[in-house]
């Protein structure tokens, strides 16, 4: 089995309202109205199908196994679009869970998948985000014994935003970010990189090992997403500090084949 197990939570109802600022202090109902509210899957299912599904499905099969952690109570309509959505890439799977603490669902979901001996690697990605079509070949060599234990912080990037009227790339290089954030450990460890606790401050729980020789992960930022605090700063940018989009695909093409095919009308 794969030993590189990615976990996406699409449109997850957590059993409680901690990390998202739009759910805080909202009853599980409310959460759940919100969740799947039309507006907000066709702004989900938009981002995922251009940025982040196809990162995962150019990874290496024989090394990667994506999970898609979403709700069991989510919509049947938007459960057959995902489904169909997956159906052709066999190293993705769609695993449906009950409200729950957001790392033991995961926790769950990666005990069915994982290797049966060994070493794993869990990292984490966003639904609107993505990785690099390499990112398994170049992760995989820190599958080592060694490493039991450790977080992996890629710090070299792209971030993506709509910035002065129009949609902007920068180079974005930045440690513990949480796009392909990775935690490391044996196949029969219980633990992912969800229970890692806040990317931004691994160290200080874990040793960490940081990658910046390559471009790892795209992010991108918008009004409704975990990062919607960071737009406005964003702002101070100057446009020389930034990219269009055709710049972007020169310099970044080969690791995100997706930026020359994709308009982001929902950045």
């Amino acid at each position: 089995m794969s030993r590189v197990l990615g976990v996406v939570r699409f449109s997850y109802l957590q059993s409680t309202d901690a990390n998202f600022p739009i759910t805080l202090n909202k009853s599980l109902e409310a959460r759940r109205e919100m969740l799947f509210a039309p507006k907000r899957m066709a702004q989900r299912f938009e981002l995922f199908e251009a940025i982040c599904l196809p990162s995962l499905a150019a990874q290496n099969p024989d090394l990667f196994t994506g999970i898609l952690l979403t709700s069991a109570s989510m919509p049947q309509a938007h459960v057959d679009r995902l489904h169909a959505l997956t159906e052709a890439v066999p190293h993705l799977h769609v695993v449906p869970a009950e409200p729950n603490l957001s790392h033991l669902a995961i926790r769950e979901a990666v005990a069915r998948l994982r290797p049966a001996e060994g070493m794993k690697l869990t990292f984490r990605l966003d639904d609107d985000d993505a990785i690099s079509t390499d990112f398994t070949d170049r992760v995989a060599p820190y599958l080592q014994e060694r490493y039991d234990g450790h977080c992996l912080t890629l710090l070299s990037g792209v971030g993506l935003c709509r910035l002065y009227g129009r949609v902007r790339a920068w180079d974005r290089r930045h440690p513990f970010v949480s796009a392909g954030l990775s935690y490391i450990n044996r196949a029969e460890a219980p633990e992912t990189v969800y229970d890692c606790g806040n990317h931004s401050t691994v160290t200080e729980r874990f040793p960490t090992l940081v990658d910046a020789s390559f471009p790892a992960f795209l992010q991108s930022t918008h009004g409704t997403n975990a990062s919607s605090g960071h737009v406005p700063a964003l702002a101070y940018l100057l446009p020389s500090q930034t990219m269009s989009l055709r710049q972007a695909q020169a310099r970044y093409g080969a690791a995100f084949p997706f930026l020359r095919q994709s308009r982001f009308r929902f950045l």
